[in-house]
């Protein structure tokens, strides 16, 4: 009987594969983009988009990880109560 891989194995190369094709998917929108927008827009684009992915990777991971964690030190919904207020 031939040996399988393990299954984290088969999870990174699906991980690998998923990240090649959104490189693959970048790569192509970007042509037709620059052709709408010119030079112009396209550098536009080019000097926002990495603070956008900032905020984005803030936003969708590190505020819910602080509000969890201020959710554990402090003792449920009750305890954080004060901390949400503004």
């Amino acid at each position: 009987m031939p040996h399988s891989p393990p299954s984290w194995a088969k999870g990174a190369a699906y991980l690998s594969l998923a990240a090649l094709a959104a490189k693959g998917l970048s790569a192509l929108y970007k042509i037709p983009y620059q052709n709408m927008t010119g030079d112009t827009g396209f550098y536009v684009y080019q000097q926002v988009y990495p603070l956008y992915g900032a905020v984005l990777v803030l936003g969708t991971y590190g505020f819910p990880l602080v509000i969890a964690k201020a959710l554990i030190d402090n003792g449920g919904r009750e305890g954080i109560r004060p901390l949400l207020t503004f």
